[in-house]
């Protein structure tokens, strides 16, 4: 015969090595099944005694010694294996046999099969942060801020309105972040991303979580309609707008430009709120935010097209992606126009400064074209620049755009 022996005994090493997992994640504690895992380690010690010298199978090789291998390789591995598998379909109970350790060679084991590391329970603050995106939240409410800050004249100035902008504000960006985790709980277990988070793993059940996405309505709408009327009404709609924009992720890429109006909006809560009623610098900010949103989540979602892409949202990136990069200068060039209209024919009553820094933000993201064979979303190096400076351009103007105000005297 011309195959080795080691040959013969390495095929059955692999094969156990290949049930192990599987035999090691059922609890059937039974000593037939423990002997059986013996007999297959026992083959696999054997295995590494016979790695050094390798003897061959020959003609001259006892015939007993031949049948005794090939009787459990053809006979006694199959047999466990059927068995395992059973064992492993007819129970839901997670490991309860150890794995036989080589107590000769302790330290190499240690090393090349490390103990597993259990996941802490995260704690209930990182658990609620999470269900109503935290850092989106505060986002958002910092918009409607520098909306009622650059808007606000001095002769009627309040803190106790500005206050109830910053918590209806809150209140109902939470609110939206809920609804929209809640509806897509299936969907985010399909993404890097997403899979981790509290309703997807269970931490926090998902009728719990619509109970607090209906009160954080209530009481962000409340307060936002206690403070203005119209604020108050543009907080709800803003909601009932967002999970528009989360049933359609999975219907039409124009998902994007709805889920722009819902980052748009808010800063327009914070104009209203202090003039009673829209304005121009409320049109103003809008608009800028609305043209930012979109090169904005386009570069964000160029990294992430495989993981949309898996879990079946249709986003531009997935559905037409040639289409991405004019679309996107589009929106550039529109943002970088605008502010000098405004400014030009006085229209929001902006400073020059934050006129320019608004401007120099949209060109900023134009610069990838500059170079050669680049452009914003020609490799994720770029698109993630064009991310990050969208990320921390916006409240840069903005917080010029409050400490430069030229507020109107509204009537």
């Amino acid at each position: 015969m011309n195959y080795t022996l080691l040959h013969r005994f390495a095929n059955i090493s692999n094969l156990f090595r290949k049930q192990n997992s599987n035999l090691f994640s059922t609890k059937s504690n039974t000593q037939q099944t423990f002997n059986s895992v013996l007999k297959l380690n026992q083959c696999n010690n054997h295995v590494k005694l016979l790695s050094s010298s390798s003897p061959s199978i020959t003609a001259s090789t006892p015939i007993s010694l031949k049948n005794h291998y090939n009787n459990l390789y053809n006979q006694n591995l199959k047999s466990q294996n059927q068995r395992y598998y059973s064992i492993q379909q007819s129970t839901n109970i997670s490991s309860a046999i150890e794995p036989i350790v080589n107590h000769n060679n302790t330290s190499s084991n240690n090393k090349n099969n490390p103990k597993p590391i259990e996941d802490k329970p995260k704690s209930w603050y990182k658990k609620y942060t999470t269900l109503i995106k935290l850092p989106i939240t505060v986002y958002v409410t910092f918009t409607a801020v520098a909306g009622y800050v650059a808007t606000c004249p001095d002769n009627i100035w309040s803190w106790t309105t500005l206050s109830m902008v910053t918590v209806g504000t809150f209140f109902c960006s939470a609110s939206a972040n809920i609804f929209n985790q809640e509806m897509e709980v299936q969907y985010d277990k399909q993404m890097a991303r997403t899979k981790s988070r509290p309703l997807v793993t269970g931490e926090i059940d998902k009728d719990k979580a619509l109970f607090g996405a209906i009160a954080c309505l209530s009481a962000g709408g409340g307060t936002l309609l206690f403070c203005q009327p119209v604020a108050g009404a543009l907080g709800i709609i803003n909601i009932f707008f967002y999970i528009t924009y989360t049933e359609m992720k999975r219907t039409t890429a124009w998902n994007t430009w709805v889920g722009a109006i819902v980052g748009a909006i808010p800063p327009m809560i914070g104009t209203v709120a202090a003039a009673h009623a829209i304005e121009p610098i409320g049109v103003f900010l809008f608009t800028y935010l609305f043209l930012w949103q979109i090169p904005h989540f386009l570069a964000l979602s160029e990294n992430l097209k495989t993981q949309y892409q898996n879990a079946g949202y249709k986003m531009l990136v997935v559905t037409k992606p040639t289409w991405v990069q004019p679309v996107a200068n589009m929106h550039i060039f529109a943002g970088a126009v605008l502010p000098w209209l405004s400014y030009y024919y006085e229209y929001a009553n902006i400073d020059l400064i934050p006129t320019a820094l608004i401007s120099a933000t949209f060109v900023g993201m134009y610069l990838p074209h500059l170079f050669k064979d680049r452009g914003i979303f020609k490799n994720k190096k770029t698109s993630t620049n064009v991310y990050k400076l969208t990320l921390f351009s916006l409240p840069a103007t903005l917080l010029l755009l409050m400490a430069f105000r030229l507020p109107f005297e509204y009537i």
